[in-house]
């Protein structure tokens, strides 16, 4: 999930490279649905990946709050390019399993996956 399209589009790329099936969206309202009706209809989610700031949006730290106090349990990451963020520095304290600093590398992408998923 990310509001800026050139992001999510650079972030399919990769995760579809890696052999990942992906859906990408630019609000955590949005996410939060998707993930409510794929849940709902049998699907297993590996993980998530969420922007932690939406301009005039439901961001990253709202949406894994929502998602957590539902009992979702799967991976998910805190995207940002906001490194002072409070969030980022302590991601597990606001119920993401680990970040990722924009911009990434795939390589990063995959090493933080390797590391939750595998």
């Amino acid at each position: 999930m990310d509001d800026q399209e050139v992001m999510r589009d650079v972030c399919r790329a990769m995760l579809q490279s890696m052999g990942y099936e992906v859906i990408c969206t630019e609000d955590g309202q949005k996410a939060i649905t998707i993930i409510t009706n794929e849940i709902n209809s049998g699907s297993k989610i590996a993980g998530a990946i969420f922007d932690l700031t939406v301009p005039g949006g439901m961001g990253g730290r709202a949406t894994v709050e929502h998602l957590r106090k539902a009992g979702i349990s799967f991976p998910i990451f805190a995207a940002s390019g906001h490194a002072d963020d409070p969030v980022f520095t302590q991601p597990v304290d606001f119920g993401f399993t680990g970040r990722i600093a924009k911009p990434f590398r795939k390589t990063e992408l995959a090493d933080l996956l390797k590391k939750y998923l595998t």
